[in-house]
């Protein structure tokens, strides 16, 4: 058996990571649109009404990813420290409140370790439409005055020309996180990583998709992560479409779109259910209404839900709460200038299929403040720890129980391979045997097999009630699952020995519980060591009341397959029968008596098998002369 370990934060981060959708609490403050915020420190959405930020769009926020106290936010312009104050040397930055993606937050892979630069976070800001500011990057260390944190590095360029989208997810490499973003006006994408020692510039991973923006306004719209990071999703405002791409954790690779969910008119918003098995899609304006798709369907881009149409608002961005509700920000368009509204709606249930997702449209108000378009921009795929899976179970079960095998952990895996096939997160046992499970947690796998010894019932069978010729007799049962004997003779051993006519009884125990059973033993006096058939040498039929009839002396119980014959001196045969209890009286078969009259002598054979002992047999033949006085 493995035994779970790490220390404290390392316990923290299993404890927090026990669901895609969540982020330890690093995601637990949002602030966005006109000094709008929501809290889900107490695990339920609260407004916030402290927030600095006045801007259209993209947004970023980090919270503490034990405590899940604010850290800092930005609009991509501006960086406020966790007292709402503007961050030393946090000015200038170079995003654009009209960027889809203005700003991204991204820590430090040690952040979620505790590791030497916890403290340094970096943020990738976006100019609008290919503006001449492109796509960049500064650094902050939240280690500076005295834990306010200082911009130390700011506007670093990376491309020149860029769209307003950018998204972070965990590698699956430890200690790695991929921040990628559009290139303009090709199909490119880059994938460019960050470890404990800072970006790694040098090491971009080039993917060519295959999906061009060479359109002015397809520069706008999301780029989204699964909650799981390993699938991409990118909205294209101007060409009515959303492309999902596979993502490879490990290489940083993106795969050319394997869904295009057309006819989805100025798609801008996107976001993915907690399980990733639902992709919505929010037109920015024209349509004005809210698609679902079932991704785990044999073709996605045909099973359009539409979960909400409304003719007032712009639909925004959309963004999954740790409370496993997905929010949306809109605005209302005046005179051509997008105004804020003071409420986000809300989708209940995401996991569900269709109307069952509950949308809500006021359903979230912003305590007297306003959204606008734009929500927080967060890292996805959680960053799991080496997991280390624990099959706890009990050395033995009884043979009348079922146990239900669970991988014990603080993680809630994300598939589950069993010794016999079984994909489910359990698996029902109930024979003996070694049972094993491999687990995957995001990219990281583990197995653990135990033994299960399955104890059979406790069973008493003395067989069946027994006839034996002579005692002593044992009794007894040998049963590997019987603990403990009790006779109703007081005995306390598995066999005894009787030599008395009588019921016998036994009750027989383990931890499984108790049996009994009876028997009825009898003992039968045993038989002569030979068989005897007592014949008369004579008998005198003449009806004085003694010796009137011919008999046989012998026990008739002990006798099997009897004949007896008697011949006239002529070898007639005059008497015959089968019965060993019979009685002749020396009657003559015939109507001349005067023949009976002179009968005196008669031969006879005699034939019988009788019983010998307990369990012989013994045929016995007998002749001779019988004499008849009268």
């Amino acid at each position: 058996m493995k035994q779970l370990s790490g220390f404290f934060l390392l316990s923290l981060l299993k404890l927090y990571f026990s669901s895609p959708l969540i982020q330890a609490q690093e995601n637990n403050n949002w602030y966005f649109g006109w000094n709008a915020g929501i809290s889900f420190e107490s695990g339920s959405a609260t407004a916030l009404t402290d927030g600095q930020i006045y801007t259209i769009e993209g947004v970023a926020t980090i919270s503490d990813i034990a405590t899940g106290d604010l850290l800092f936010y930005s609009d991509g312009l501006t960086v406020w420290n966790k007292n709402h104050d503007v961050m030393a040397g946090g000015t200038g930055l170079l995003g654009h409140e009209n960027a889809t993606h203005a700003i991204t937050i991204v820590p430090n892979p040690d952040f979620y370790t505790g590791g030497l630069n916890s403290h340094l976070f970096y943020l990738f800001t976006n100019d609008f439409k290919n503006s001449s500011n492109g796509f960049r990057y500064s650094i902050v260390d939240l280690s500076a005055n005295d834990g306010n944190g200082e911009v130390i590095e700011k506007n670093t360029l990376i491309l020149s020309q860029n769209t307003e989208r950018c998204t972070a997810i965990h590698s699956c490499e430890a200690g790695k996180i991929w921040v990628m973003t559009k290139v303009y006006g090709n199909d490119e994408f880059l994938s460019i990583p960050i470890i404990s020692s800072g970006i790694q510039l040098p090491d971009m991973v080039s993917s060519f998709t295959g999906s061009s923006t060479n359109i002015n306004n397809d520069k706008v719209g999301v780029l989204k992560s699964s909650p799981s990071g390993d699938a991409i999703a990118m909205a294209f405002l101007q060409s009515d479409k959303v492309e999902y791409y596979p993502f490879d954790r490990f290489s940083g690779l993106i795969s050319p779109a394997t869904y295009t969910f057309s006819g989805v008119d100025q798609a801008y918003g996107i976001e993915f259910s907690p399980d990733g098995n639902r992709l919505y899609i929010a037109n920015f304006e024209k349509d004005k209404s809210i698609y679902q798709y079932d991704i785990t369907s044999d073709n996605p881009e045909l099973s359009q839900e539409i979960i909400h149409t409304t003719p007032d608002y712009i639909f925004g961005q959309m963004q999954l709460g740790p409370d496993g509700k997905i929010y949306l920000s809109r605005g209302i368009r005046e005179d051509g200038v997008i105004v804020g509204v003071p409420s986000l709606a809300v989708i209940n249930n995401p996991n569900e299929v269709g109307a069952s997702c509950n949308f809500q449209e006021d359903a979230f108000y912003l305590a007297g403040n306003y959204s606008k378009v734009g929500l927080p921009n967060f890292v996805r795929g959680i960053p799991y720890p080496t997991i280390e899976v624990d099959l706890l179970a009990p050395e033995s079960i009884c043979a009348d129980e079922e146990l239900i095998l669970s991988p014990s952990s603080a993680y809630e895996y994300d598939s589950y391979l069993w010794q016999d096939g079984s994909t489910l997160s359990t698996l029902e046992v109930s024979d003996a045997g070694f049972y094993s499970v491999t687990v995957t947690a995001g990219c990281s796998t583990d197995s653990d097999s135990v033994y299960v010894d399955v104890i059979p019932l406790a069973y008493a069978d003395l067989g069946n009630d027994t006839t034996i010729c002579s005692a002593p007799l044992s009794l007894g049962i040998d049963h590997l699952s019987t603990d403990n004997y009790l006779w109703s003779t007081g005995d306390t051993s598995p066999q005894i020995t009787v030599s008395e006519s009588g019921f016998y009884q036994i009750t027989v125990s383990n931890i499984c519980g108790s049996d009994e059973d009876e028997i009825e033993v009898m003992f039968e006096e045993p038989s002569p060591e030979s068989g005897i058939l007592l014949i008369p040498s004579a008998f005198s039929p003449n009806n004085d009341g003694i010796n009137d009839f011919l008999e046989i002396s012998t026990p008739s119980e002990n006798v099997f397959d009897f004949l007896f014959i008697a011949y006239d001196r002529w070898g007639n045969r005059i008497f015959e029968s089968d019965d060993p209890d019979f009685s002749w009286d020396g009657s003559y078969p015939s109507n001349d008596q005067s023949q009976a009259a002179e009968l005196s002598v008669v031969a006879y054979y005699c034939t019988a098998t009788v019983k010998v002992g307990c369990n012989e047999e013994e045929t016995i033949t007998q002749k001779g002369n019988i004499t008849i006085l009268r």
